[in-house]
């Protein structure tokens, strides 16, 4: 056995080493590894590699013409638990199944098995488990958890490794679940942005971080070149190919090599400081684009220097709950008030300036500040199609809907319903039923007749149910019923849930603090949102305990629900990202829905159905949908899977 001296961390003194002692296995770290050129080394037959992520770069350059193990274990279970088989270039890279003497479970936040190639959390049991931290009871009992599994008594130990099963029942490695951050509201796997640099060729690794906190909060990518330089433009076009705009990193700095620890890993901290590129673009002309601008400068804390004509809101930072407050300083500068729903639609300020321009003549008296919260919310009142009623999810607010401008074409207005308890006091609701019929009441006094287009999301869908059941039962017609990721919730472990205060400002796309989540009041809640989004009828003390109410009561009213029956068929979208249930699932409206159920998956969790992500899969579907039965994606593939699916949920 050689053991490499202490000076030699890779690279040509690696190459050397493994070389002059004719080394024929080798256990490496893969950043170590991947400082190494594998040329010449003939004689190396078998490489194990372990401390840290394998990329698929590094198994194309060392998998060829010898052995290749990826092996994973957290020191707390002494030391490797998994081990893969042989990698071969190009197939996916695994971790492998557990090694003897150990158990390796992927359980999701309940502790419950997940479904294979279902993304949950790693623990490990088994005789090789350390029985905790020495003289740290608090952090022993927070990794080291009781094992529901095993037998009476046992523990199993938390990893924080987020896992997958392919279809070989290899593990996959996907990263550190407390890497996992938030940006601007957006919860991101930094691994996925890593993954998309590398692919580029002029790439050979890519590492990327987050810095600052709260609105502040910014992805910084490091590269490092396969050869010669990396064009930052080209690279940045690259990214936004396969990334959604919240995910595309705000600066590139480029590298010789990644820092390393002693032990070979990742040292995150030897990153260099980025450099921050000034903003560039087209100077505002006219006094529209120029006072649009300055709007702009105000909402997101930037100077008037660098915001430009074709700057786009959401690039620089914004988001629907700022979106509000930006229509309140246009409207201050301009006297023109300019709905929510334009801001997704054209979210630059010369797209702004053109359409107050067209609407010159047009006398908009609509508040922007109290209809922001009023429980019709005229998202795009203007169409001459049947409107479309889209339903608050738990948070109450119907704001997110906006988005869905860029897609529902623009002959269809666009309204949506909101809690009733942020401009009266004294509303309650015992039932689910109760939302449902305000929500008529108002939906009848915009359209006194069908045929209606219903959309909610979460608890509100279950209220777009009841509205429907209720619109029938008075003799109209309901031409759509759309429920995103919403559920029949008769589940025994969702009686007595309570949210936090923390998840109802999560929810709103503000990011807090984790010293706050437990804790938080709602005097804590308005200065997050004071400094969200200023001065605005929302940041009240007395109304976010008000809609905290509620939210903390929409599970329990969710749970109680019993739906009647709706006739027609049922468009439904289900966010992959999250745990399998078979309780919350498409299939369980089966009792409920006379027609087809047409299940469409959408490729992130539940929370976050209406990021740039979720809409690319929503908002087409629902354009095709809406006003003509037809539900499946506008290609052939996406046709012949909604069939696939139909009869699925038929069985």
């Amino acid at each position: 056995m050689v053991i490499a001296p202490p000076t030699v961390l890779g690279g040509v003194e690696l190459h050397e080493l493994l070389d002059e002692q004719t080394i024929t296995h080798a256990f490496v770290t893969p950043a170590a590894l991947a400082t190494v050129d594998p040329a010449g080394l003939d004689h190396l037959e078998a490489v194990v590699v372990g401390g840290d992520a394998c990329t698929a770069d590094l198994v194309s350059r060392w998998a060829p013409r010898r052995r290749m193990f990826n092996a994973y274990g957290p020191t707390e279970a002494t030391v490797a638990v998994t081990i893969s088989d042989s990698l071969v270039a190009g197939q996916t890279v695994t971790i492998g199944g557990a090694i003897r003497g150990v158990d390796a479970m992927v359980l999701d936040s309940r502790l419950h098995s997940v479904p294979g190639q279902v993304v949950g959390e790693l623990y490990v049991s088994g005789d090789g488990l350390a029985r905790g931290y020495l003289g740290n009871p608090a952090l022993t009992a927070a990794r080291f958890v009781a094992d529901p599994h095993g037998p009476e008594g046992s523990r199993m130990y938390r990893t924080g490794d987020l896992v997958r099963e392919d279809r070989a029942r290899s593990l996959v490695y996907l990263g550190r679940a407390d890497h996992q951050v938030k940006v601007r509201g957006f919860r991101i796997e930094l691994g996925e942005i890593d993954a998309v640099l590398a692919s580029e060729a002029s790439v050979h690794s890519a590492v990327s971080v987050v810095v600052g906190d709260g609105v502040d909060a910014r992805i910084v990518a490091y590269v490092v070149p396969a050869h010669g330089d990396v064009d930052i433009t080209a690279l940045r076009r690259h990214a936004g190919t396969s990334l959604p705009a919240h995910m595309i990193p705000s600066a590139f700095v480029t590298i010789g090599a990644v820092p390393t620890t002693p032990a070979g890993k990742l040292d995150r901290a030897a990153l260099p400081a980025p450099l921050w590129e000034s903003p560039s673009g087209r100077s505002p002309e006219g006094s529209d684009e120029i006072a649009i601008c300055a709007a702009f400068a105000e909402v997101l804390d930037l100077a008037d220097a660098d915001t430009y004509a074709d700057s786009s809101f959401f690039e620089l930072g914004g988001n629907s709950l700022m979106a509000t407050r930006l229509v309140a300083a246009i409207k201050e500068r301009t006297s023109m008030t300019v709905p929510v729903a334009w801001i997704f639609s054209d979210p630059t300020p010369e797209a702004l300036a053109r359409r107050l321009f067209e609407l010159e003549a047009t006398v908009v008296t609509s508040d922007a500040d109290t209809s922001a919260l009023a429980v019709v919310l005229p998202l795009r009142p203007e169409g001459r199609a049947e409107p479309l009623f889209c339903i608050h999810p738990a948070i109450g607010l119907a704001w997110c809907y906006g988005a869905l401008d860029r897609y529902v074409d623009s002959s269809r207005p666009l309204y949506g319903l909101q809690s009733p308890i942020m401009t009266d006091p004294e509303f309650r609701a015992e039932l689910i039923e109760d939302f449902a019929a305000r929500y008529v009441e108002e939906i009848r006094g915009v359209q006194p007749h069908g045929p209606y287009h219903l959309l909610g999301w979460s608890i509100g869908g279950l209220i777009a149910h009841a509205a429907a059941v209720q619109l029938q039962a008075a003799g109209e017609s309901v031409a759509d019923l759309i429920l995103l990721d919403s559920f029949v919730l008769e589940d025994p472990t969702m009686a007595g849930a309570q949210p936090s205060l923390a998840e109802l400002i999560g929810g709103l796309g503000i990011s807090v603090p984790d010293a706050d989540e437990r804790e938080m009041t709602p005097e804590d809640a308005e200065a997050l949102l004071h400094e969200a989004i200023g001065d605005h009828p929302l940041v009240s003390s007395d109304r976010i305990e008000r809609l905290f109410e509620e939210y903390s009561a929409g599970a329990q009213l969710a749970h109680r629900y019993r739906p009647g029956k709706f006739v027609g068929d049922l468009l439904f979208f289900s966010a992959q990202a999250d745990t399998f249930d078979p309780l919350r699932t498409a299939s369980a409206w089966r009792p409920f829905v006379s027609g087809v159920i047409i299940d469409r998956p959408v490729p992130t969790s539940h929370a976050e159905m209406f990021t740039e992500a979720g809409l690319e899969a929503i908002g087409p579907v629902i354009n095709l949908a809406v006003g003509t039965g037809r539900h499946a994606a506008p290609d052939v593939d996406a046709e012949l899977d909604a069939l696939i699916e139909i009869q699925d949920v038929r069985g």
